[in-house]
């Protein structure tokens, strides 16, 4: 047997070998996926009905009556503290590479937002592939939180937001921005920038004024008053913000590495199938030619 043909047999085991892998690591996938995706789309009508809780309130609400309201006297205004959420591990096609870049875009938009000053980015990082690129381009890492498990329990997400509202109260944070990847379906994930210190009103209770909007109106009683009710709501509110994005970064991984196992599965099915084709070829053509040399070797001694 040629030397070529031995190459394509081993191509061709190797082949087989990858296509195994790849379709095992998409079937795992494909059950975290259901998980994380039920979790995050079961988890979205309380976050919602909470934003409808603060847009009925937001006739009574001082933006100067609590602190997440309100920016801190900062330490240093140029400091600016973002929350990445990505993934633990890759293998989940364009997902970190497109997060990344719109970690790359909200910078250079931030910066020319703020023209006059030099921003100081501190970066906090959920997962192991933003706290690598954060080290690897040389920025700032404040904290890291990484081994964060699937389908995730409301606490684990504690220690995070309390280390971005005591930096914010402190003053070593003059703003809060998160960077996360927005969970649309099972085929399209899109990276997605949100404020999340100080709470903005305007962001809060989207694009209709309080006064007119179609759930401001009416009278409310508070008891046992307004600033008792925003001391517990504020604070959980901003905490339920994370724990969702978090929960929506985890469905958009599972659900890229599934289509990205997948497709990887079908190109090794069609190499495998051109491969086929090119070993049957190769090796109809030696058998033609050991055919050939055996008629030529007859005639030469007959």
């Amino acid at each position: 047997m040629s030397s070529s043909i031995k190459s394509i047999k081993r191509r061709i085991k190797a082949g087989k070998n990858i296509s195994q892998i790849t379709k095992a690591m998409e079937m795992v996938a494909a059950s975290k996926m259901r998980k994380s995706q039920q979790k995050a789309t079961s988890s979205r009508p309380y976050a919602n009905k909470l934003d409808e809780i603060l847009r009925r309130m937001s006739q009574k609400i001082d933006p100067q009556s609590h602190v997440l309201l309100r920016p801190s006297p900062p330490k240093d205004i140029n400091s600016v503290a973002v929350l990445v959420i990505s993934p633990d591990k890759g293998l989940c096609g364009g997902l970190n590479s497109n997060l990344f870049r719109a970690l790359e875009a909200n910078e250079k938009k931030l910066s020319e937002h703020y023209a006059d000053i030099v921003i100081n980015f501190k970066y906090i990082t959920v997962g192991k592939k933003a706290r690598e690129y954060v080290l690897k381009t040389n920025r700032a890492l404040h904290a890291e939180f990484t081994g964060i498990p699937d389908r995730p329990a409301y606490e684990k997400v504690l220690p995070i937001t309390q280390l971005l509202m005591d930096g914010f109260v402190s003053g070593d944070f003059y703003k809060v921005y998160l960077l996360y990847t927005n969970f649309i379906n099972t085929l399209t994930q899109k990276p997605d920038t949100h404020k999340l210190l100080p709470i903005e009103t305007e962001e809060l209770f989207g694009l209709a004024s309080p006064a007119t909007g179609p759930s401001a109106s009416g009278d409310y009683l508070f008891e046992p008053s307004s600033d008792s009710i925003l001391e517990w709501l504020l604070p959980y509110y901003f905490e339920l913000s994370v724990y969702q994005k978090i929960l929506e970064g985890q469905a958009s991984e599972h659900s890229a590495r599934m289509v990205a196992m997948r497709n990887a599965s079908d190109n090794a099915k069609e190499i495998l199938r051109y491969l086929n084709l090119e070993y049957n070829r190769k090796r109809q053509a030696a058998i033609t030619d050991e055919i050939a040399n055996l008629v030529t070797s007859r005639m030469a001694v007959s």
